[in-house]
């Protein structure tokens, strides 16, 4: 049980987190929706596999894991551009 809360206020955190991030970003910065739509099909995925188990959970957690990195490279791609375009 222990783990379970654990599991979630990780997860809670990592996407308030996530979403500040991004969502900054996207308002004040590059205005692009793809890495907010990224971050959102990963989490899904996530969601998907936490909520299948029977061995999906794993592929799942890890797809959405990498769809939610790409998603923060994209970003982050997207500011660096953005910040040498204004240099």
């Amino acid at each position: 049980m222990g783990h379970g809360i654990f599991e979630l206020l990780f997860i809670g955190v990592s996407v308030f987190l996530a979403v500040s991030s991004l969502y900054s970003s996207y308002r004040n910065y590059h205005k692009n929706i793809l890495p907010i739509a990224l971050f959102v099909l990963g989490l899904l995925s996530i969601s998907f596999g936490l909520i299948l188990h029977a061995g999906w959970e794993i592929l799942l957690a890890t797809l959405g894991g990498l769809v939610i990195a790409t998603a923060h490279f994209l970003n982050y791609r997207l500011n660096l551009i953005l910040a040498k375009s204004k240099a």
